[in-house]
């Protein structure tokens, strides 16, 4: 049984944060990549670039918030599957990462130097947790995702405010090397979505039996 909540208000803030990240990442890779306007790629010159991989990440992950937000099983069990393909990028891009050596998927074609750090790939496997916990029918840990987003916000602010103090902070951390600060403030935003999911919202609740 389904009891879809009522939307107030402050329901428009965490799909309306998600939004923006959909919006961005889709902007990188149709204007950035596609269109090859460089301000859509990297924030600026000497910046890493938010890779089309990352891109299309974003617009998986932000996309199975939104589905998971309208309450509705069938749209629940379609996030799960964006999620699922979220989580298959993440972990090819990490793989390649490690046995390669290089950035991710994105870093075998991009510039030397572009690509997926290992930590956005960590970050989008945790997104994909979050959106799966969020809108399970049954999860033993309900604080889970809450307390997920938390580390995922205050990493992500954690890269973009090394960015504003040294723009070459991130290239001599293995895990953030490569990692746009585009992409962490994208992340960042997501993941305060995520904390301000209402409880009322939650699988558990919405899909009572």
């Amino acid at each position: 049984m389904e009891d879809t909540p009522e939307a107030g208000l402050a329901d428009a803030i965490p799909p309306g944060m998600v939004i923006i990240c959909l919006v961005m990442a889709g902007l990188n890779l149709v204007a950035g990549w596609l269109g090859g306007i460089e301000g859509f790629v990297r924030i600026r010159l000497g910046f890493s670039a938010m890779a089309p991989s990352t891109a299309l990440s974003f617009i998986l992950i932000s996309a199975a918030f939104l589905l998971a937000w309208q309450c509705e099983a069938p749209k629940a069990r379609t996030a799960w599957r964006l999620c699922y393909a979220v989580i298959a990028l993440a972990l090819i891009n990490i793989a390649i990462n490690l046995g390669l050596g290089r950035h991710g998927l994105d870093g075998l074609l991009l510039t030397p130097g572009d690509g997926v750090a290992i930590a956005t790939s960590l970050g989008f496997l945790l997104a994909a947790y979050c959106v799966i916990a969020l809108t399970a029918p049954e999860n033993p840990d309900p604080d889970g995702p809450a307390l997920v987003g938390l580390l995922g916000a205050s990493t992500s602010l954690a890269v973009v405010a090394g960015y504003i103090f040294d723009p070459n902070s991130m290239d001599g951390i293995y895990l953030f090397a490569a990692m746009s600060p585009l992409t962490a403030t994208l992340l960042a935003i997501f993941f305060v979505a995520v904390v301000a999911w209402p409880h009322a919202r939650l699988g558990a609740v919405v899909y009572r039996r």
